[in-house]
């Protein structure tokens, strides 16, 4: 990847936001925090030559976790309530996380912040529908016809 590439478009991204620097530098992975509660990771693989996005969620209540699973599983599906961004959980802690993808070879900042702004909109979305599970009202998440991803406002 042209690492100077990526860390052009978080330059830009910081100057524009009024943000602290972010520097890939050193671990090659930096941290933003949006609305004081979501740490959004950017990671650069100079092998892939991907930057990709990733922050883990709510973990998951015993009894929800047939639930949440299930809505992920649903999501993933062509990606129809994911806006192309993935859903996994983390194999050791078993923490659901939304990851994506971005080359930045092929992208120019509007499209990187376009897709950095889909991104926390889906973060937003799926903690609050974690933690909505987590406190037993799972049933306002019937089925994902019941949430526009693109928006993060229920329909």
């Amino acid at each position: 990847m042209n690492k100077k590439r990526a860390q052009s478009l978080l330059d830009i991204l910081t100057k524009i936001s009024g943000i602290p620097p972010l520097d890939l530098s050193d671990t090659e992975v930096c941290t933003i925090v949006f609305d004081e509660q979501y740490e959004i990771n950017i990671g650069a693989d100079e092998n892939t030559g991907l930057l990709t996005l990733f922050c883990h969620l709510p973990t998951v209540s015993q009894q929800g976790k047939l639930r949440a699973y299930e809505l992920m599983l649903n999501a993933n599906l062509f990606s129809q309530g994911t806006s192309n961004i993935t859903l996994s959980l983390h194999k050791e802690t078993n923490c659901p996380v939304v990851s994506r993808t971005i080359d930045v070879s092929l992208v120019e900042y509007d499209v990187f912040e376009a897709q950095l702004l889909d991104f926390i909109d889906c973060v937003e979305l799926w903690s609050n529908m974690l933690k909505d599970i987590n406190s037993g009202e799972a049933d306002t998440h019937d089925t994902m016809d019941s949430v526009d991803v693109k928006t993060a406002i229920p329909v």
